[in-house]
């Protein structure tokens, strides 16, 4: 895609959540183990091991989307992994802190947002017998909630992921002195307080994580390298670094591109019960290292 203002560090295409074939076939992947699971097929599978199942492919998925967005394959990202970090250079270390930041957050996103999913479908059904026979599949209700977090929510999420990778792939690349500038797509769907930023630029080492796209769901901004000329127009200027605004959306106060989460912990998803955390965490590790191991 070919920018409005010049070069841009990565344009990204439109990424209006879109139920493509892609994501239609990873949701009936996983409406196939939950819906195993309530009609008693899987009746020796305990509601841990249905989450856990969820959780692992619902990462698959978002790693796909990460994979996509940083132009790496499956094959290649985790041999970078798995390696002895002293035998890496400095731009395979480089490469290799952005790809475990993402790996580790998709992972513990995936958990969350399965445990969320559950705990909405344990409040809406009461006394619901989780093993009951179904003989036309799921209750409409249900499968609207699972819907929901599984199809609707997982085509915005993994645009975020992929566009968030986009941009650390040009990124990491770039000399921390690099003039960056923020732009938007220009457009009448652009939101008001993205437009704020249009034409923020500052030397990359300055520029503020929580503004590095995506800065919220179906972002469609971008940053853009500067061009020689471009660099003469701010050379003389006082580099302003804004504090964030507290109405600034918080899930995406990080940047996977200096090694921060694509989804920070105040992503509503992480707001799980007390008693639940160390559970949950365990289950992330466990999916991480399968993961790792080609599980």
């Amino acid at each position: 895609m070919k920018a409005a203002h010049g070069v841009p560090v990565k344009a990204q295409e439109d990424i209006e959540p879109t139920e493509d074939d892609l994501d239609e076939k990873a949701y009936a992947a996983l409406l196939a183990i939950f819906e195993n699971f309530i009609k008693g097929i899987g009746e020796q599978i305990t509601l841990d091991e249905l989450l856990e199942a969820l959780a692992a492919l619902r990462a698959k998925f978002g790693i796909d989307a990460a994979l996509k967005g940083f132009e790496i394959d499956w094959e290649t990202a985790f041999e970078l992994l798995n390696s002895d970090v002293a035998k890496l250079t400095n731009e395979e270390k480089k490469r290799r802190d952005v790809l475990m930041a993402a790996f580790d957050n998709i992972v513990d996103f995936s958990v969350a947002e399965e445990y969320q999913m559950i705990e909405d479908v344990e409040d809406v059904a009461g006394e619901l017998e989780w093993g009951m026979e179904t003989e036309s599949g799921l209750p409409d209700w249900m499968e609207s909630l699972f819907k929901k977090y599984n199809l609707t929510y997982m085509g915005v999420e993994n645009g975020d992921i992929e566009h968030a990778l986009s941009v650390a792939l040009m990124l990491y690349m770039l000399d921390d002195g690099t003039m960056l500038t923020y732009r938007t797509q220009l457009d009448d769907r652009v939101r008001p307080w993205h437009a704020v930023w249009e034409g923020y630029t500052v030397p990359k080492m300055l520029f503020p994580e929580w503004l590095i796209p995506p800065i919220e769901h179906g972002c469609r901004c971008f940053l853009e390298e500067e061009t020689i000329k471009g660099m003469l127009d701010v050379k003389a200027a006082v580099y302003e670094v804004p504090e964030m605004p507290s109405w600034f959306n918080r899930t995406f106060k990080e940047s996977v591109a200096k090694g921060g989460r694509i989804f920070s912990d105040e992503h509503p998803y992480f707001d799980v019960k007390e008693e639940d955390i160390e559970r949950l965490q365990g289950m992330a590790e466990k999916i991480k290292k399968g993961l790792l191991n080609g599980d």
